[in-house]
């Protein structure tokens, strides 16, 4: 499985190559690279000693837990519950309809067009043997998308329990009163919760932060790169003073053009950030300094 993720990352990156002039064709294969890429990044990031603490310390805060703190845990995390179900129905909706289109393409509406599913250039003419290429790029893709979403709804439910482990130490501070003879034993054992709950957010983060780095990398980067296009429009005003503009009638009209494109079209976040290469080099350089 892990050769066919790999196999296809190499297919996928060439048909981007291959298409490199198709702009939307490009793109399309992008995005699928980029799954495939962050699938190859989770199978060489594998933190499982910190991923064996993490399971084995929410399974103890659920048995081991009073009443009170399970309903807690179970206010914080419940929503992240329903919420991986719902993440991992779309992922799989999304995966059989990725594998249907090809098929209804060519048996229902009689297209001449044969596409793999999720793309792919293997240099050689794989309409000779569909069949074996069509599953091969659909086991491929379906082990990818399952480790996708696996791995997605893990970070998930674990970052929400780390929340509810937090929740409770608090709760339990706050019901803490100076007056009971205890209270001291009790802090003692608050003290030892909340180093706990820390250790607890150290292993998430030894877990997830390479790859939270390569999904921001590699998502905003591409989403950078196509924003960038549109600042093409920038040419359009190179292009009308190229023209045979000076003493014709329409010299004026054409002048107001070029003043228009010196404020390049461009892609925003909410009107806040400049979708583009130099935005998102900028971002990048800074973090690094």
């Amino acid at each position: 499985m892990n050769f066919q993720v790999i196999l296809m990352s190499v297919a996928v990156t060439a048909d981007v190559v291959h298409n490199i002039d198709d702009l939307d064709e490009a793109t399309e294969c992008a995005l699928i690279c980029t799954a495939f890429y962050l699938c190859i990044l989770r199978l060489l990031v594998s933190h499982q000693k910190d991923m064996l603490y993490v399971v084995n310390m929410m399974r103890r805060d659920w048995v081991l837990s009073s009443h009170e703190d399970r309903e807690i845990l179970a206010e914080k995390t419940m929503f992240a519950f329903r919420l991986m179900k719902y993440f991992l129905s779309t992922v799989v909706a999304t995966m059989v309809l990725f594998i249907c289109v090809p098929l209804l393409e060519i048996y229902v509406f009689g297209s001449n067009k044969r596409v793999l599913p999720f793309r792919g250039y293997f240099f050689i003419n794989y309409t000779e043997s569909p069949r074996f290429f069509y599953l091969f790029n659909v086991t491929a893709a379906s082990f990818g998308g399952s480790m996708i979403a696996g791995a997605t709804g893990f970070n998930l439910v674990v970052i929400m329990h780390g929340s509810g482990k937090f929740a409770v130490l608090r709760k339990r501070l706050e019901e803490l009163n100076g007056e009971d003879s205890n209270s001291t034993a009790v802090l003692g054992n608050y003290v030892s919760r909340h180093q706990e709950a820390i250790e607890y957010a150290d292993a998430l983060e030894r877990i997830i932060n390479i790859l939270a780095l390569g999904q921001f990398v590699i998502s905003t980067g591409l989403i950078c790169f196509v924003g960038f296009q549109i600042t093409s429009s920038e040419g359009v005003g190179d292009s009308a003073y190229g023209s045979g503009w000076i003493g014709s009638g329409f010299c004026q009209s054409l002048q107001i053009i070029m003043m228009r494109t010196r404020v390049p079209n461009k892609i925003t976040a909410a009107k806040f950030y400049d979708m583009s290469l130099e935005s998102f080099l900028t971002v990048l350089s800074t973090s690094f300094s």
